[in-house]
């Protein structure tokens, strides 16, 4: 599953929309470096973020295979650019595609979704996602913390209510 996702309109570049249109609601989440890699999702086309996201350089993204079916049937997803908000909003250029993944419940079937780079925006809540090993490697756990917004400003004024949340998501047995 996908901490701290929220939905947002996307609006596909190179598609026509009324002044009034509210694109299409999909679900998304900032991410950083290795978040695929530690939750086991496979990179299929293109790459994953890095050092070249900044704050001062051209938005990204990595979808999901089934975005990227629905958008760019036939087509490859990498280069493809898309906007958030409004059809004049913010413009997203598509540099990865991950395999499909739950993101809400486990029996769901695969849904569009889209992974910001978390260092080309600021994101008042704050997720972190370990995946821990056994000495002999046949088995690996994968943890979930994370600290709301409402916390993430107790704690910058140094109120003693603050706490982290912490949840074990899976036990993989048999992992490498």
């Amino acid at each position: 599953f996908s901490p701290n996702i929220h939905s947002e309109s996307i609006f596909i570049e190179g598609r026509q929309y009324a002044a009034d249109d509210l694109g299409v609601s999909t679900d998304v989440t900032r991410v950083t470096p290795g978040y695929f890699r530690t939750l086991g999702i496979s990179l299929q086309q293109g790459r994953e973020f890095d050092e070249r996201d900044t704050s001062t350089s051209p938005g990204v993204v990595i979808v999901n295979e089934a975005l990227a079916r629905r958008y760019w049937p036939g087509e490859s997803a990498i280069g493809k650019r898309l906007r958030v908000r409004s059809s004049t909003g913010p413009l997203f250029e598509v540099v990865g595609v991950v395999s499909d993944h739950k993101v809400r419940t486990v029996g769901e079937p695969p849904r569009p979704f889209v992974h910001f780079s978390r260092s080309q925006g600021y994101n008042p809540s704050a997720s972190f996602i370990a995946r821990s090993r056994s000495r002999n490697e046949r088995s690996c756990s994968i943890w979930f913390f994370t600290r709301s917004s409402s916390e993430a400003r107790s704690r910058s004024s140094r109120s003693s209510s603050s706490a982290t949340r912490c949840l074990k998501l899976s036990t993989c047995i048999g992992s490498k």
